[in-house]
């Protein structure tokens, strides 16, 4: 049974793997032209029984792509995908933290312990922020910048709460940002 359980978890790591690469094939052809790949990109996310960042991350990228002056939406649909990983990181988060909670207190059965704490998958990073950014700030327009803004400052408030390097803006962040305005 044990065994059945691992091979299982390595094919649903072998098929995210292989969506991963379809979805970041799709994300680098994607372009304010050719906004298909995005969409189909977002598809693949959503048909993943597992998603993790990588995959979130890569859709990011394409709605960024596709965002523009003429296509509004993408910066939308790129905005709502980064409060869904806020909001899947922070029920995972919570879950790994109940079971060390647990274990501290000696409550878990040994097979609980022999599975490990639950996964953190999905994580919002100084890439997911810089990418959303980036989907706002191709709008061209003041909203779009401030959107942007916006986003920075969550991430230096995120990153000045945690101390997480992985929230920590660098010159990408600052730059989009700065192209935004421009």
């Amino acid at each position: 049974s044990n065994i059945n359980t691992e091979d299982d978890e390595k094919d649903e790591r072998d098929k995210t793997y292989a969506i991963n690469l379809q979805i970041a094939e799709l994300a680098a052809k994607s372009s304010p032209r050719f906004r298909t790949p995005a969409k189909m990109a977002l598809d693949l996310l959503r048909s993943q029984k597992c998603p993790d960042t990588v995959a979130y991350n890569s859709v990011l990228k394409a709605l960024a792509k596709t965002s523009s002056s003429y296509n509004k939406k993408a910066a939308v649909l790129a905005n709502n995908l980064l409060e869904e990983m806020e909001e899947i990181y922070f029920i995972q988060h919570e879950e790994n933290k109940k079971w060390y909670e647990r274990v501290d207190r000696d409550e878990l059965e040994e097979t609980e312990i022999s599975r490990g704490a639950p996964q953190i998958k999905v994580k919002p990073n100084f890439r997911t922020y810089s990418t959303a950014m980036d989907a706002w700030a191709r709008q061209n327009i003041p909203t779009g910048a401030q959107k942007a803004q916006d986003l920075l400052n969550d991430l230096i408030d995120l990153y000045d709460q945690t101390g997480d390097v992985a929230l920590q803006p660098n010159v990408i962040s600052y730059n989009t940002v700065i192209n935004g305005w421009a």
